[in-house]
């Protein structure tokens, strides 16, 4: 169902996931047939009832730039919960950050890949040092990390790299790098970030990063 929905979205070249995309922000929508009509004057009308309840559409990509968006639907009309929006995010970093590593987001399987593209800020030495501070503040992997910073950038709108020289300096606080759908109780102690040259020393990047944070 959401891939002819998309579909349907590409082929008219509008509706929720054509906005994640252009706005470079997740789109939420509750109750699709609830929409106003002028919000997708050609979507809605395509269709003799709504192709879902609900749908909720995440941008792929990193800071302004993206290359694609994760569509869930729902039959029922009705919000995420936190907990669904948390996973959401988790899943739309993850698959960001495999067709960022692996490629499958070029025009083809051997198109070469611009030294531009966003891939290259997550191995911008700011982003290993912040991922390593974090990591030894909250004993976590360094790509459990980066999945944090990473939806963190997502719901902020803002560039990886940026939001790790935030937290190099000091300022932005590991509470503060949870964002509005929820806050971690291990982010919330007060024990003070480690210099970036008292580190103990940097761990390996996995292959795969954990679903979530404990």
């Amino acid at each position: 169902m959401a891939g002819s929905f998309d579909q349907l979205q590409i082929s008219l070249g509008q509706g929720p996931g054509a906005d994640a995309l252009r706005q470079s922000h997740p789109v939420l929508v509750p109750d699709l047939a609830a929409a106003a009509p002028s919000r997708w004057p050609v979507l809605l009308p395509t269709t003799a009832t709504p192709p879902a309840g609900a749908v909720f559409c995440f941008p792929l990509g990193c800071g302004a730039a993206h290359f694609g968006t994760l569509t869930l639907l729902n039959t029922k009309p009705g919000p995420l919960t936190n907990h669904q929006a948390n996973n959401a995010l988790d899943l739309a970093c993850a698959l960001t950050i495999l067709l960022l590593e692996t490629g499958t987001h070029d025009s083809g399987p051997t198109a070469p890949r611009s030294a531009s593209w966003p891939s290259a800020v997550w191995w911008q030495p700011v982003v290993h040092q912040a991922a390593g501070m974090l990591s030894e503040h909250l004993s976590q992997p360094p790509a459990a990390v980066l999945r944090h910073l990473c939806a963190t950038a997502l719901r902020e709108n803002r560039p990886v790299d940026a939001l790790a020289r935030d937290i190099v300096t000091r300022q932005l606080l590991p509470h503060a790098a949870t964002g509005s759908l929820g806050t971690p109780s291990h982010l919330m102690g007060h024990k003070p970030l480690p210099r970036a040259d008292q580190r103990t020393g940097s761990r390996p990047w996995p292959g795969r990063a954990p679903s979530r944070l404990p």
